[in-house]
């Protein structure tokens, strides 16, 4: 055997995520909805491949963590930074705003988002404008009770919506809407619950991925409600006194 003259360097880059991502996750300390209590923790949602979503308030100054299970035996997740994840028993995170947040950990990259939720109102597809505010009631629920008035065409009464969120992301404001998950242009027809379900859309519009109305909200007092809640699909309730 003869030693080679030439010798060359190998790089490897892997990505910072983790081997072992967790089947479930929760939200859990006194800077949460439900406090300290780890069987009240709140379920974050699973939206892709080792990817958890939450939509929850957070009081500033106030210690959290993230977790696997509902036990006192599971893994703790942090961040130091609110960029990147990482794992320790004794980690914790601090939220410097009282605020709602969508909050994303994505395991595959060991990171973290979060995004404030300013607002999220009724947008009304014939106005091209929010015409209901929805204050958060609590544990990912927006809700009101209000009186829209469908507009007057040509060929009837126009009673189109969707809703749209005011979000704040790194410091930078951005509109997001959220609409329907099937491309309905229908009222709701018998009690079909996928009809409400909700998704987050990837633009903005003034007519796509929306729904319409039953005539009894026409003018009349309507309890209108977003659920973004981690253990059910996202949803929403139109229910007219």
């Amino acid at each position: 055997r003869v030693l080679s003259k030439v010798k060359k360097v190998l790089t490897i880059k892997s990505l910072e995520g983790f081997a072992d991502i967790p089947d479930e996750l929760f939200i859990t300390g006194e800077g949460t909805e439900n406090g300290t209590a780890i069987a009240q923790a709140l379920p974050f949602k699973l939206v892709g491949n080792g990817e958890y979503e939450i939509f929850t308030k957070l009081e500033a100054g106030k210690k959290y963590t993230f977790t696997d299970r509902k036990s006192a035996d599971g893994r703790i997740f942090y961040s130091e930074d609110q960029t990147k994840l990482k794992e320790s028993e004794t980690g914790s995170n601090t939220a410097t705003k009282t605020a709602v947040y969508r909050i994303r950990i994505d395991f595959n990259v060991a990171t973290i988002t979060y995004t404030g939720i300013k607002s999220m109102g009724v947008y009304f597809s014939p106005s091209g404008a929010v015409v209901l505010d929805l204050p958060y009631q609590g544990k990912g629920i927006w809700s009101a009770t209000g009186v829209i008035n469908f507009k007057q065409e040509t060929w009837g009464r126009d009673q189109r919506y969707k809703f749209q969120m005011e979000t704040i992301k790194a410091g930078k404001a951005e509109t997001v809407q959220l609409g329907t998950q099937k491309g309905t242009d229908v009222p709701p027809n018998g009690t079909d619950p996928t009809y409400f379900f909700v998704r987050i859309l990837p633009n903005l519009s003034q007519w796509d991925d929306k729904w319409k109305f039953v005539d009894a909200v026409d003018g009349h007092p309507t309890k209108i409600s977003m659920i973004l809640q981690g253990d059910k699909d996202y949803t929403h309730a139109v229910v007219p006194n």
